[in-house]
């Protein structure tokens, strides 16, 4: 009786996270393009840059040996945060150039995201300020993870 329970709460849980994946695909590039597009912007700028200053604080403060692996922690969730601006900023530019059904395309055909579709619509459209900004936010992002995965594991 109780592992047929346990069974049902597994199963249950597990529905619960295919809905939730994908309501997240289906709704948020709704909710960041034709809904909140300025709020989704923003929020994510701010928390971003919070991100980016309390990164470079532990950074510094993983000078101290023991601090090490807490500091690389942080810059790995830092990059994660920092993530989250560079995918509004994407869906934001994809919808801008192509409209919302070639973002769904992307997403659901392709097999690309949407940060792969902003470099080519940008690439194709001559968008290079926004294109500088997506290589810089991508680099930011991939720097953080590296050297927070380094400094995790030592």
């Amino acid at each position: 009786m109780i592992a047929r329970l346990r069974d049902g709460i597994a199963s249950a849980g597990a529905m619960a996270i295919v809905l939730g994946a994908i309501l997240f695909f289906i709704a948020g590039p709704y909710l960041v393009y034709e809904v909140f597009p300025v709020q989704a912007y923003r929020l994510s700028e701010a928390l971003a840059f919070i991100a980016f200053i309390v990164g470079l604080v532990f950074a510094l403060i993983a000078i101290v040996p023991k601090a090490r692996p807490t500091s690389g922690l942080v810059l790995v969730a830092a990059s994660f945060v920092i993530a989250m601006l560079l995918w509004v900023w994407s869906v934001i530019l994809v919808g801008d150039a192509w409209g919302l059904g070639a973002l769904y395309f992307l997403n659901l055909f392709l097999g690309v995201g949407a940060v792969l579709g902003a470099f080519v619509a940008t690439l194709l459209g001559g968008n290079w300020h926004a294109l500088i900004q997506l290589i810089v936010i991508a680099v930011i992002v991939l720097v953080f993870r590296m050297i927070g995965t380094a400094l995790s594991v030592k």
